[in-house]
């Protein structure tokens, strides 16, 4: 740092520790100065500006730097000492705390009474997966079966085209017949079977 902000610093610091207010950091965060804490006794009189300390201190550019960071130091650690760091909650904030504190315990309250619901909910979820599973098994067993079945037909179809085909081709049957042959004799004509059979029974002509 150099030494022109180590003097603003100083002379800030120092103004700082002389003054008897309270400083709010923001709402609700401020720093309070103890009344106790005599740590400014010492410091008698008005702050000084940049001018007047830069004139109060020594002409050697190191021992004047060395002089101001001692000052700083010094001036920094009586602040921390003379003053604390009080928080201090807003009423709005604490009211938006009951608000929700409020809320919760109505929520946990809906929540006691939606509770036996939500496990008669869970029964009943709980005793309807069996149902389910059993649903699904019946459902894999009936597509089982039905493909059995169809696998089934489809072989008897073909069995019943298969031997259909075998019934339906044409068998020949070579059947014999008599051959008869004619004899003629020298003086005569041979006499057909069935003309002997029928002169037995035919009437005699006198």
């Amino acid at each position: 740092m150099s030494l022109c902000l180590k003097m603003r610093a100083l002379t800030l610091v120092d103004r700082a520790l002389r003054r008897p207010e309270d400083f709010e950091i923001t709402d609700g965060v401020s720093l309070v100065r103890t009344e106790s804490e005599a740590a400014s006794r010492d410091l008698n009189g008005r702050a000084l500006s940049e001018a007047e300390l830069d004139a109060s201190l020594p002409k050697d550019a190191e021992d004047k730097d060395t002089q101001v960071e001692s000052m700083l130091v010094d001036r920094v650690a009586r602040f921390l000492q003379s003053h604390t760091l009080q928080l201090k909650v807003p009423e709005s904030s604490i009211n938006e705390v009951r608000k929700s504190l409020d809320e919760a315990r109505g929520k946990k309250k809906k929540l006691k009474m939606l509770l036996p619901f939500l496990l008669m909910l869970k029964l009943k979820a709980a005793a309807l997966i069996p149902l389910a599973l059993g649903a699904l098994a019946l459902l894999a067993l009936k597509a089982l079966i039905v493909g059995k079945l169809a696998l089934v037909l489809s072989g008897l179809i073909g069995l019943q085209k298969l031997l259909g085909n075998k019934h339906s081709t044409q068998s020949y049957e070579v059947v014999a017949h008599p051959h008869y042959t004619e004899e003629h004799g020298h003086y005569g004509r041979s006499i057909e079977p069935q003309d002997i059979a029928y002169r037995a029974y035919a009437p005699k002509q006198e």
